[in-house]
């Protein structure tokens, strides 16, 4: 899918991105009754029936966060699904309550560490195990601190580990010497979010590119033309990760992505990008989901 930027924004089942259309629940449809609800079974008061304008359980949406407060010292935030408090400077998370920091003994300070093991296989689909020549890296991101940490590689057959319990996201990096075609081009992709590591377990990670292939050329300028060249790219819509996808000498172009949304952007060349080359930086040309 194509859209220009100037158009719309890409819309994606994900929710990352604004579509200029509206569902059928936003855009008011209704059967029978002109009040402008969606599935009124006719009470005249725009919900199933039970005049709550619920589906039908009387509660409303469910939102985790709707009763916490974080005993006033933090903020409720929802993270796979589960409420849970980031606490003010001061304070610790304790279940649904921010409590103060203890006060402690300056001379009896110990500390206990608690620990969970990691383990699994991190592979890149299509690319063999211990093909050092195609490598990619796994990373961890708590998703209280946003601490971003090494899991494991892609060459190998499985990896082990050992983490601070919590909640992390798992992010995709080429390896900047080894990460060549046909591993994914991108460097900070999002594979999974709010995985669950409060206990020892086994995560297997496996990373699916995509095939992405075509043309870049710039009206006027023949291919091959090595004295005038720019540059194309990809910024990922979710992380902002930006990374090459093509530049306009040579006929064609080909190599893998993780599936997702990206706008595409221009980027004279700052060797050979010289006229009748375009002048621009960083123009954003249109956005594209790929699949």
């Amino acid at each position: 899918m194509l859209c220009t930027l100037g158009a719309s924004a890409c819309g994606g089942d994900d929710g990352a991105n604004t579509s200029q259309f509206a569902s059928l629940g936003e855009a008011g449809f209704e059967s029978g009754d002109g009040d402008s609800d969606t599935g009124d079974s006719g009470d005249g008061d725009g919900d199933p029936g039970d005049g709550d304008g619920d589906p039908g359980d009387g509660d409303g949406d469910s939102d985790p966060c709707a009763d916490v407060d974080c005993s006033g010292h933090g903020d409720c935030v929802v993270v796979a699904g589960e409420a849970t408090c980031a606490c003010d400077p001061g304070y610790l998370p304790d279940a649904l309550e921010c409590i103060a920091c203890p006060f402690v003994d300056p001379q009896d300070l110990d500390f206990v560490i608690p620990s969970v093991s990691v383990n699994g296989e991190a592979t890149i689909t299509g690319v063999p195990h211990n093909d050092y020549d195609h490598d990619a890296v796994i990373y961890l991101v708590d998703t209280v601190t946003q601490d971003r940490f090494f899991l494991a590689d892609t060459v190998g057959a499985s990896y082990t580990t050992h983490v601070i319990p919590g909640i992390y996201d798992v992010y995709y990096d080429r390896d900047s010497d080894f990460g060549d075609f046909p591993v994914p081009a991108n460097n900070n992709a999002k594979l999974m979010t709010g995985v669950d590591l409060t206990q020892s377990t086994s995560l297997d990670i496996v990373v699916n590119g995509v095939s992405v292939s075509g043309e870049a050329s710039i009206t006027g300028v023949p291919h091959n033309d090595y004295d005038h060249d720019a540059v194309i790219y990809l910024v990922d819509t979710v992380t902002q990760d930006r990374f090459f996808l093509a530049d306009t000498v040579g006929a064609s172009y080909t190599t893998h992505v993780i599936p997702g949304i990206y706008d595409v952007y221009y980027d004279r060349d700052s060797d050979f990008g010289d006229f009748p080359v375009p002048a621009n930086n960083n123009a954003a040309l249109m956005c594209v989901q790929i699949r």
